[in-house]
């Protein structure tokens, strides 16, 4: 399962997503955004991440304009600024009596 992580990471960075994974990507961020704002605690939340970075007080209603109007070049330059599978920090969660760990490296 880490050797597809780094896979698909390497693969973001070297290829396009295609239109379809960016299309259901949109879908999911704003079809699933109203969920983030389902209880009282979580719009706490919510206004205290807009305000710590300074978001904006209209964010709520440009988000979902945010997230339609990313494209494939967009995902690409972040994928390769943040998602560097030779530095990665892995956290696995489990009994080490359990789990098979080897020598980890990248595709």
């Amino acid at each position: 399962m880490v050797k597809e992580i780094l896979k698909q990471m390497q693969r973001m960075r070297s290829e396009y997503v295609s239109e379809q994974e960016l299309s259901d990507a949109k879908a999911y961020l704003t079809g699933s955004f109203p969920r983030r704002l389902e209880t009282t605690s979580k719009i706490v939340d919510f206004i205290s991440a807009v305000q710590f970075f300074n978001l904006g007080d209209d964010y709520i209603q440009k988000y979902p304009s945010y997230i339609k109007s990313i494209t494939k070049e967009d995902v690409r330059r972040v994928a390769e600024k943040y998602l560097n599978p030779e530095a990665y920090v892995l956290v696995l969660v489990g009994r080490q009596s359990e789990m098979k760990l080897h020598q980890l490296q990248a595709p």
